[in-house]
């Protein structure tokens, strides 16, 4: 519009751009994008890792309620030499040492003998058990088969453990049930999925 030889018109940027304050439309397609990525791998990566999680944990536990057990057999059988490992270090299963002198230390059938009244029961050389089998189910590895067969053990004995799902297997090595210089291995089963992010 033409009023007192001015021209009235809309001011324009140069170079054909938007009038200053006007916000250009952003576009919005890298919203479903980002929400496929976390609903497909995020999350279920999340969930898997606070599984795992939870698995290393009630095995640390089962482990650590073995090595106080042992710690109450010591004051009534004093070992030579013990040592332990958790989970996941040197194998899947944590496990408990001890080693008996063979001039003082207490024969074979004496550290039976301790291990019985605290519900530990007597395991036979078939793999079986004079008592109500495991309540351990498949989620733990079993550890009456990876351990018990070896032919060196003199006595096995197995107990569940207070955590869910865990269970415990002692082996005594030794010449005889008389001999002393007994060796003791006390395995926890674990699960090998509690040590995928351990490695």
């Amino acid at each position: 519009m033409i009023e007192s030889g001015f021209i009235d018109e809309a001011p324009r940027d140069r170079g054909g751009l938007r009038p200053a304050g006007s916000r250009p439309k952003r576009g919005r397609r890298w919203v479903l994008p980002i929400l496929f990525v976390v609903a497909v791998v995020i999350l279920p990566a999340f969930a898997a890792w606070v599984h795992f999680g939870r698995v290393h944990a009630e095995d640390v536990a089962a482990f650590e309620e073995l090595v106080q057990e042992f710690d109450i057999i010591d004051r009534t059988l004093l070992p030579l030499s013990h040592g332990s490992t958790a989970p996941c270090e040197a194998s899947t299963e944590g496990q408990v040492t001890r080693a008996y002198s063979r001039l003082a230390g207490p024969n074979a059938l004496e550290v039976r003998n301790a291990l019985l009244p605290r519900d530990w029961t007597l395991v036979d050389p078939d793999g079986g058990s004079s008592a109500a089998p495991s309540t351990a189910t498949s989620s733990s590895t079993s550890i009456a088969t990876s351990i018990a067969t070896s032919e060196s053990a003199l006595f096995r004995l197995e107990r569940p453990s207070a955590v869910k799902d865990h269970e415990y297997l002692v082996l005594l090595v030794a010449d005889s049930p008389a001999a002393q210089g007994v060796q003791l291995t006390a395995t926890s089963s674990a699960s090998a999925l509690g040590c995928l992010l351990r490695r």
